[in-house]
Formats: C-alpha cells, structure tokens, sequence
C-alpha cells in the first residue's frame, strides 16, 4: 500500500542560479586558496576531493560522481543543493537536515569547489576510502517508502535493523566497489550490481517515486526489483509495486524463515508478553493490517493505519501493555497503541529468531 505524501524524487531544475559577489571572487580567482577540509560549517569553502561523498546535514548523502550532477555543473558552472523549490538539486523534506539553500558547488577546470550556505547542521565530506552503503548507520534505519507498494520489503528493512544480528546482515549485503557502484548480495544468491546511474534514478516507473533513505536502503530496493522484475528495463518494470509477502522478502535478504500468526487468534495480553519477555534484541518482528479498513482505506478513524500494508514493531511494553509501531511511509516516526488496540488494528504478526 502507498499513500505518495512522501517523494523521493531529487529533481534537477535547469535554473540559472546566480553566484553572489562576496563568493564569486574567491572562487574563480583564488581558487588555489580553498584548503579540503572534511567539515564544512557555515559558509565555508572546500575543494571536493575525486570520488568523495557530501552529507549534509547528518541527513542525505550525495555522491561527487552524480551523473546528473556533473552534466549540471559542466552545463552550468554553479548549482545549489537544497530543499527549496527554487534549489537546481530539490531534496525531498524527508531529508529534514537539508537546509533550504544548504550548498553551492561551483565547477572550476576538473575541480568542484562546495560552500556551505549558512547550513543548521553543516556538510561532511566523506572521502572515498571511508564511503559506505550506509554511511548514516544500519541501526533503526531512516526511510520513507516512495510511490510504489514495496512496503512489505521496506518494513523488513526497518525490522532487521532494529536487531544487532539484522544489522550485520544489511551491512554485509551491501558493498561499494571503486566506481561508486554498489553490490547486493542476498542470500545465496548472485551479487546484483546497482550503478550510479540507477542509484540516481528519481522513479521505479513513469510516475512512481522509489524510496528516500541511505544509498543502502535504495541499492536494496532497486535490488529486489531486479530479481522479479520481467523485462530487461528496469524502470518500466515494477512488479514489487504489485506487493508482495514479507515472508519471502525476509528469505530473500537473510534466508530465515518466519512464522505468521493471525492476532485474532491470540490471547494477546500472554502473547505480547512472551515475545517481550524473550527479548526484542533477538526476533524481527513485522505486522500487517486487512484488507478492507473500517475506515475505507484506513483501520482507525485518526486516519494513523493504513489497509493493507506492512508495519515494523520496534517496542512491546510489558508494564505498560503499549506496542510501538513503526511505518515504513516515515520511519522517523512511531505510533504507540494498547494492547488491545494492536489486535483489533492488525491481522497477522510475523516472527523470527535472529
């Protein structure tokens, strides 16, 4: 299920954008003078080293070798990176550590020059011995599925990474190799290569979004499309937009089986507990709403649950009798629910050891 509140796409606008005069100076005449400094704080200056990687704001990462990227800057000379709509480079406000304007990259000769532009939290220059699939962490992953019905893999990629066990298995399965690229390999499978290109691609189709989140999180999902798509263009075929299991998606990336279980058929106060009581650290633990809602397409009359769709449990609280619930649309945020609320809300849970 996909609501589309929350885009993915990293639009590049053919604005000109003009370089204010307190900077033009200082970086086309003395260029020889900016120093590479590894963070940049505001209105500071640095040459970007070859192959390197930007993270701004502790939030979004952006790598040098952005084909689209660099036709802009060979096209342009100077482009800002942002969540303005006015930006060249729009981030989506998922990324809520991008300031509006939050970076200018300037083209000179083979060197890109970025300033930060009065950024809250700054940019990281990440060079490419230290690049990784997830540079921000695989712990409690950040994510916001996109315009296609992939929840059910993106609440597996939250569910695993609530788990220390999880967490190696995602950092293992994905790899960056020299050019940028990065490797997924699932379970006893052959290692799928995603390339810059299709990492940088802004739909899964015509007019579907993929998912916002690390270069990680996106190889994987790009990844998973290839193994079940049905044509040799991969943009035009996404078939995970037509949904899918979680048990199979959880086979896939670790080759564990997990058990489901209908809620409805539980005495929920004892079973809660004894998954509780057993320890969180060790299980992934995912959940799934009907079909049909009470509320047309949502479970509650808040509008909080959507039919139909996959959820990652991140808490059960034993002396609270409350479950914390995390939905793959934003997974910065939870919703907290009773017991009781959890199996009237929800359909089916699914376990398994980690």
């Amino acid at each position: 299920m996909n609501i589309g509140n929350i885009s993915n796409n990293i639009y590049f606008r053919g604005i000109q954008q003009s370089i204010p005069s307190i900077f033009a100076p200082f970086a086309y005449k003395n260029c020889s003078l900016t120093k590479e400094i590894t963070s940049l704080q505001k209105n500071e200056q640095t040459i970007i080293p070859t192959n390197s990687q930007l993270m701004l704001g502790k939030d979004y990462v952006l790598n040098s070798r952005n084909p689209k990227l660099q036709n802009m800057l060979d096209k342009k000379g100077s482009i800002i990176v942002g969540s303005s709509p006015t930006a060249n480079i729009v981030l989506p406000q998922f990324y809520n550590g991008v300031n509006a304007e939050h970076l200018r990259l300037e083209k000179q000769g083979s060197k890109i020059i970025a300033t930060d532009l009065g950024s809250n939290k700054g940019t990281e220059v990440i060079p490419k011995d230290k690049i990784k699939a997830f540079q921000i962490g695989t712990k409690d992953i950040k994510l916001a599925q996109g315009e296609i019905g992939d929840c059910f893999i993106l609440a597996t990629l939250y569910s695993l990474s609530r788990t220390p066990k999880g967490q190696q298995i995602l950092e293992k399965m994905v790899e960056v190799d020299d050019n940028g690229n990065h490797i997924v390999t699932f379970k006893n499978k052959e290692p799928i290569t995603i390339t810059l290109e299709e990492l940088d691609s802004e739909r899964a189709s015509k007019d579907k979004d993929w998912a916002c989140g690390e270069m990680g999180t996106k190889a994987i999902e790009r990844a998973y499309a290839k193994t079940i798509k049905t044509n040799n263009d991969m943009c035009n075929s996404i078939q995970i937009d037509k949904g899918g299991r979680i048990f199979d998606a959880l086979k896939l990336m670790t080759g564990k089986e997990c058990t489901m279980k209908k809620i409805e058929e539980q005495n929920i106060d004892s079973f809660l507990e004894d998954i509780s009581t057993k320890g969180l650290e060790t299980q992934f633990l995912t959940c799934s709403t009907p079909h049909i809602g009470k509320y047309g397409k949502f479970m509650d009359s808040e509008s909080k649950f959507v039919t139909g769709h996959a959820y990652s449990i991140k808490n059960i609280n034993a002396k609270d009798k409350t479950i914390e619930i995390v939905n793959p649309h934003n997974t910065k945020k939870s919703e907290f629910i009773s017991w009781e609320d959890f199996k009237t809300l929800f359909e089916y849970i699914y376990i398994a050891d980690m």
